[in-house]
């Protein structure tokens, strides 16, 4: 019994070995210049820049230290992803691509959670969720509130409390998910990694029979949190921007104008 379980331990490693590197997506500070980075103690990452790249054996910690800090780790498994050691927040947005008219940036549907992200001091939301914002803004600036990081969201009802958080584990979705800037490692489950172009329009085989039908995709892409802001801002018709600042800091004045 123990040399089969010997066997399976060597096959497992064996297996390991024979997969390929994964690229790492590295975010560091270079504005006191470059870091060093040691993986491992043998794979050496000069950064020069904010955004930076390394292959790593998949299936397996990765102990680093930065500038020789204290030792950090991470588990890499069999996705690529991002080391956030800048720590900074982001922001994976959905793109619904359309057999006519092309792409439209924006996944309009039932007004949700993902509907919104709150990022510094700014809810954004869908244009087409305006409405929608201008008439539950308290509550979802309280529900943006909990959930800042990225890692918790409160049940958005009439029972709501920010002591209720529910953890968002699902890699779906559907309008905006905000990454916090406490995740350290990321696992990749966007299309689009940054620095990518996103193509305006993109290829899929569909039956013959479906050509007269009206066909959707959904894509994703992720951006820094305030890289995304900015766009949005920049972009009036398709997104709305809301300044909350005075409802983060509690004033009831404010309060009661915008019920």
């Amino acid at each position: 019994m123990r040399s089969m379980k010997n066997y399976l331990y060597l096959l497992i490693i064996l297996l390991c070995a024979c997969k390929k590197p994964l690229k790492v997506t590295v975010i560091s500070d270079v504005s006191a210049g470059p870091n060093t980075i040691i993986f491992d103690e043998r794979d050496t990452l000069v950064t020069n820049k904010p955004i930076d790249t390394i292959l790593l054996s998949p299936f397996k910690k990765h102990v680093f230290t930065v500038n020789n800090s204290k030792p950090q780790d991470f588990f890499l498994r069999d996705t690529e992803g991002i080391l956030n050691l800048a720590k900074k927040d982001f922001v994976v947005v959905a793109i619904k691509y359309e057999n006519e008219g092309g792409t439209e940036y924006r996944f309009p549907g039932s007004f949700t959670m993902d509907s919104y992200v709150l990022i510094d001091s700014f809810i954004v939301c869908d244009k087409a969720f305006e409405v929608n914002l201008k008439t539950t803004l308290k509550a979802i600036v309280d529900s943006a509130k909990v959930r800042k990081n990225g890692n918790y969201y409160p049940l958005l009802d009439q029972k709501f409390s920010p002591d209720r958080e529910v953890y968002d584990g699902t890699e779906e979705v559907n309008g905006f998910k905000k990454i916090g800037n406490n995740t350290l490692f990321i696992k990749k489950f966007w299309d689009y990694n940054l620095g990518d172009s996103i193509p305006e329009e993109i290829k899929v085989k569909v039956r013959k029979s479906d050509l007269k039908y009206k066909e959707s995709l959904k894509k994703t892409f992720i951006t820094f949190a305030e890289d995304f802001l900015f766009m949005a801002k920049m972009s009036k018709k398709t997104y709305a921007v809301v300044d909350v600042r005075d409802l983060l800091k509690g004033k009831d004045e404010n309060n009661k104008k915008l019920r």
